[in-house]
């Protein structure tokens, strides 16, 4: 068992993916787990993202209007059957919404283990 810095937290949410160079439509994928340093991403329409820089929009389930943005590269890929994982490094995002963003998912995480 991989012993990790910080702690993943399950949070299912919807964002979209942006690739360095220009793309004309962004993918969208779901954040399956997110932590201080990066996230687990599936998505059906992802393929071989192996050290890929990414930047990530991620809609906030609370605001519709909200976004939190960040940058990122794919720092390793799973691939098991239909089911694709990526882990994604985060290199860049503004400290504040990294915190507001990691409030939000401790407690959708904690109120999981309560409910349990």
């Amino acid at each position: 068992m991989k012993k990790r810095k910080f702690l993943r937290f399950d949070t299912p949410l919807e964002a979209n993916l942006f690739f360095d160079t220009e793309s004309a439509q962004p993918l969208k994928t779901r954040i399956l787990d997110f932590s201080r340093e990066g996230m687990r991403i599936s998505g059906d329409n992802l393929n071989e993202l192996k050290n890929n820089r990414l930047k990530i929009s991620i809609q906030s389930p609370v605001e519709e209007a909200r976004k939190f943005l960040l940058e990122g590269h794919v720092c390793w890929e799973s691939f098991n059957g239909e089911d694709k994982n990526f882990g994604v490094h985060i290199d860049k995002m503004d400290s504040s919404e990294k915190s507001e963003l990691m409030d939000f998912v401790y407690r959708l995480w904690k109120s999981k283990i309560v409910a349990i």
